[in-house]
């Protein structure tokens, strides 16, 4: 068995084979079946080569014997540095993970991938390691539960194609959101309101259910998140509001690279919080409904977003506003020993 560096460029397409990306199934966009196969490969070898262009980052293939011709599998592996900082922690990630599932040999690659993986993260000192995975690479689950990774959360992913999708009319309380309240994008004087809001909302996601993270800490995380998406890291932020409060807000990033390979735009929905004080008021709806035209003025097709399984109240939204399930993915994290220093 021989693991080797994938070192970027031409090396990194040879070892980023086609035909295993083709089987996996956390494939990005598989589970819109009118979009081709070649086409939907294509772009998540794209994703993963610029993965691998970023700072820190380091990828492994994997082949049975010297003679195989290509790459019977590959992971991907670095740093999380924005997590590091925001968290006070030495963050990793590994990811993703992909083996010929064909080969009698799958499990011994994966095994085998996962342990390099795990001994350079430890060899540069990156103890807090996390990984996503879709929930039907159960062979995976299953390897990183026996290496001492535990589950934080799980995220049901959704789309809504816009074709044939109107919003509701703003007679239709039940789905078009509160009245009395506006919904128009961010200021500068909405940052503190927004930060004060993000420190908030969120309590069932993987930052919370870590009990290795501070609390305290993953609410900080969460306002500088908002505040980095109002400038620049999304699109678009939507706010919600009444006079001079703050009620809500929503995130969207567009897609870029999907409409370069399917000639179809897709938008996701990144961050959505609501104030305490006005939840259960229809706010969420009338942030999807501001967002959803938002984005079908933009051109996209689709506008996906996701939640945590344990979030009943989304899932119920996202289903009354016509989202429907796509896909579920399970956050895993595991703690490393540091590595030992001589003398």
């Amino acid at each position: 068995m021989i693991i080797e560096p994938i070192d970027g460029g031409e090396s990194a397409k040879r070892a980023i084979v086609p035909g295993i990306i083709a089987q996996h199934r956390g494939r990005a966009f598989h589970y819109y079946p009118e979009l081709p196969l070649d086409a939907t490969v294509a772009y998540h070898q794209e994703v993963a080569l610029h993965q691998l262009r970023a700072e820190g980052v380091e990828a492994f293939s994997i082949r049975a014997t010297s003679s195989a011709n290509e790459s019977e599998g590959f992971v991907i592996l670095g740093p999380r540095d924005w997590e590091s900082e925001a968290l006070g922690i030495r963050a990793g990630f590994v990811g993703p993970l992909m083996v010929d599932e064909s080969s009698p040999h799958a499990d011994v690659f994966r095994e085998a991938l996962l342990a390099r993986a795990l001994d350079r993260l430890k060899a540069r000192e990156l103890t807090h390691i996390t990984i996503r995975i879709d929930m039907e690479e159960i062979a995976l689950l299953h390897l990183l539960e026996r290496k001492g990774f535990v589950t934080l959360d799980a995220v049901q992913h959704w789309t809504l194609p816009l074709a044939n999708h109107t919003n509701p009319t703003t007679d239709d309380r039940e789905t078009a959101g509160a009245t009395g309240v506006d919904y128009r994008p961010w200021q500068d004087t909405d940052i503190p309101a927004l930060r004060d809001i993000a420190k908030t909302a969120y309590r069932t996601d993987r930052l919370h259910a870590d009990p290795s993270i501070d609390a305290s800490r993953a609410d900080a995380a969460y306002a500088a998140w908002i505040e980095n998406s109002c400038r620049g890291l999304d699109d678009a932020v939507f706010v919600a509001s009444c006079g001079s409060d703050v009620m809500g807000f929503m995130t969207v990033r567009l897609n870029r690279g999907a409409e370069r390979h399917f000639n179809r735009l897709v938008a996701k929905i990144w961050l959505v919080g609501v104030a305490e004080q006005a939840r259960g008021q229809g706010i969420g709806r009338g942030l999807i409904r501001t967002t959803v035209d938002w984005c079908r003025s933009a051109g996209a097709a689709f506008v996906e977003v996701g939640t945590q399984l344990r979030n009943d109240a989304a899932l119920r939204l996202y289903a009354r506003c016509g989202f429907v399930p796509i896909n579920s993915v399970l956050a895993l994290r595991a703690l490393l020993p540091t590595a030992e220093h001589h003398p």
